[in-house]
């Protein structure tokens, strides 16, 4: 019987990257976008299958979302009208808890289902070495974790709410702080990359990784995570009475207080 995995949102980056990463593991891969002449292009160029009408996901044995933040939760309420019985289907969004709620609600109990969130991004060469988080949907990750740890992946199982949580801090909180960091290194009157030291180079390469990159993926992080807020207050927190003790000159409590990281 032919294995077919269907990427919607295929001619995205991500999208590639599933197909390229896993076209030893299903018999057929199929590109599946609304950007018709996009996944096309994609699929002569990726040497896979692409696909123009829904239908393919009725006929699918694995369905892979993979489309930005904003669209995830309408693009799932989509597939789960046409995906049959024993199919897997399963989102890898950077914010969980709504998208966690749409895959438990909005699809029937015979349809296995699994969030993902691959903690790295498309430069990545394989997967093997790399972080994944898997929320399991309904009690189960349908043997999601096995297929990836057989592959190299160190795979972490969270709920929901302790994914966002975590999240608020390692993406949005770190963005954050590179977003604004970035804007004042654009203000100063001298040549930032003839004066890095080595602990400051590897901060300024997380700058300039953010630069190249989109930065409405970014903003979608900051945005639709709900802790984002409240751990940036946190931070703001801390960092004020840093700069309180710096401000009045107490050496001493400043030490102590670097001494707490």
């Amino acid at each position: 019987m032919t294995k077919r995995i269907t990427l919607v949102g295929g001619a995205g980056e991500m999208g590639k990257w599933f197909a390229r990463e896993f076209r030893d593991e299903f018999d057929e891969i199929i590109l599946f976008d609304k950007d018709r002449d996009a996944a096309k292009k994609a699929a002569e160029k990726l040497d896979v299958g692409y696909c123009e009408n829904k239908g393919i996901l009725s006929d699918s044995d694995v369905v892979v979302v993979c489309v930005p933040i904003e669209a995830c939760e309408s693009v799932l309420r989509d597939v789960s009208s046409y995906v049959e019985s024993d199919c897997l289907v399963m989102d890898v969004c950077s914010v969980k808890i709504d998208v966690v709620e749409v895959l438990e609600n909005s699809f029937s109990d015979d349809v296995k289902r699994v969030s993902c969130h691959p903690l790295f991004g498309p430069s990545s060469e394989t997967i093997e070495g790399e972080n994944v988080v898997l929320i399991p949907v309904k009690g189960g990750c349908w043997g999601v974790r096995e297929f990836l740890e057989s592959r190299g992946a160190f795979v972490k199982e969270m709920s929901a709410r302790e994914h966002d949580e975590a999240m608020a801090v390692i993406q949005g909180l770190n963005h954050l702080i590179s977003f604004t960091l970035g804007n004042v290194l654009n203000e100063v009157d001298f040549d930032v990359e003839e004066c890095l030291t080595p602990t400051f180079k590897n901060f300024y390469s997380n700058i300039e990784r953010i630069r190249r990159q989109k930065p409405e993926l970014y903003a979608s992080i900051q945005l639709n995570n709900a802790f984002v807020e409240e751990k940036a207050n946190d931070f703001l927190d801390s960092f004020n009475k840093a700069l309180d003790l710096v401000r009045e000159d107490k050496k001493e409590e400043l030490i102590e207080f670097i001494k707490k990281i």
